[in-house]
């Protein structure tokens, strides 16, 4: 797998750009929204008197909350940001910007501490396609195999429902042969429903619900979407994602969708370059559960990704749990994805108890890295006359 090295010397000073709005501590609510809606960001740095950085107010965090009233002041609604300085290198703002889920964070000067300005995923994403190393790599190489789906007729409440599970924020649309004719978003979605910041929840068996329920996706679902195929090169996915502000590239075999390529995954190649132990690792899926079991799966998590080090480097490890609740009990599903210098490696486990599904999917992954490992493994004679076979990534 071919890394961004260059970007290992690059620092944020060639990185940021100016800040489109800020927020002062005493602004309300109501002003800082309008401010975020008319230049269309998700964190809205707020900067003092001196010009310094007080805190960001971050759109993910207000929809977490309940009912906010829009004249409280935006210092009782910000939340400290990951430190980010110009020296700073653009790997640690992609690790920053991944593991709070921004889109975007203030950049301040080492010595004032006053705001010079923000990096933004997309300002990233355009400096990763400058490598060419990067830029050359096929889709196949990158993407996410066997995409979860939804069909055109089913309701838009289900494609929330799977949005929620995979912790992603778009998914293919199917027609019934299975071809890809779009991709819905869960923003179309909300905005479509949102009659208030706070719309209350209908009644059951009111005719609201009933009619939000018959609502099917294809009346909020993109057309066509941003698609390529198994060989289409990065660089050219990455400019298409630019142009057309996707999230996503939808990777199809014909007309059927085959894996899936985010913005997310590219940054994550950024991200792991920032020099650490071991590799970049997320785990995604776990809000709401007690921080000793994370700390739980954590150390079930360290000691394998150290164990497939001796068969490959691991670069980035992302590590996605979802809950099931069923007619015949609860299930926990987990997925992994890992992206190494030999390619992307995925894999997946269910069980009813999450250590054990992730303790399973862990050990999965393992025995696939060993498994391509061996088979591209050069034979004794070939050994023997100095003939080597090219490793590659082997997908499940």
């Amino acid at each position: 797998m071919a890394r961004a090295t260059h970007l290992q010397e690059t620092t944020l000073a060639s990185a940021i750009e100016p800040l489109p709005a800020t927020a002062s501590p005493r602004d309300t609510l109501s002003l800082a929204l309008g401010k975020m809606r008319a230049n269309g960001i998700h964190e809205l740095p707020v900067v003092d008197g001196r010009g310094r950085l007080d805190g960001i107010l971050s759109q993910e965090a207000l929809l977490r909350r309940r009912r906010v009233p829009l004249s409280t002041t935006v210092d009782r609604l910000s939340v400290r940001p990951p430190r980010l300085e110009e020296s700073d290198s653009v790997a640690r703002a992609a690790k920053a910007l991944l593991e709070n889920n921004y889109q975007e964070l203030p950049v301040v000067d080492g010595g004032s501490g006053k705001v010079l300005g923000h990096v933004t995923q997309w300002t990233l994403l355009a400096l990763l396609r400058q490598d060419p190393s990067v830029a050359r790599l096929e889709a196949a190489a990158v993407m996410s195999p066997d995409p979860v789906v939804v069909r055109q007729d089913e309701t838009a409440d289900r494609a929330l429902v799977e949005m929620a599970k995979l912790n992603e924020t778009t998914v293919p649309v199917v027609d019934r042969s299975g071809a890809l004719i779009g991709v819905v978003s869960a923003s179309d979605i909300l905005r479509a429903y949102a009659g208030t910041a706070t719309p209350s929840r209908p009644m059951r068996k009111s005719p609201r619900k009933r009619e939000k329920n018959r609502t099917t996706v294809e009346g909020f679902m993109t057309a066509p979407p941003l698609a390529g195929g198994r060989t289409t090169p990065v660089g050219r996915l990455i400019d298409d994602m630019i142009d057309r502000g996707a999230s996503s590239v939808i990777i199809v075999d014909g007309e059927r969708p085959v894996g899936i390529v985010t913005k997310a995954d590219l940054l994550g190649m950024v991200a792991s370059l920032e020099p650490e132990e071991g590799c970049f690792i997320q785990i995604t899926g776990m809000e709401g559960h007690d921080p000793f079991l994370t700390e739980e799966l954590w150390a079930v998590i360290d000691p394998a990704v150290k164990r497939t080090a001796a068969h490959t480097r691991p670069l980035t490890l992302h590590v996605h749990v979802m809950e099931h609740h069923r007619a015949a009990g609860h299930r926990v599903e987990c997925r992994v994805r890992m992206q190494t210098d030999r390619g992307l490696f995925v894999a997946t486990s269910e069980d009813d108890n999450i250590a054990r599904a992730v303790a399973e999917v862990m050990d999965r992954l393992e025995k696939i890295v060993r498994r391509d490992v061996d088979r591209t493994r050069p034979s004794p004679n070939k050994a023997r006359s100095g003939v080597t076979k090219a490793g590659h990534a082997k997908v499940v």
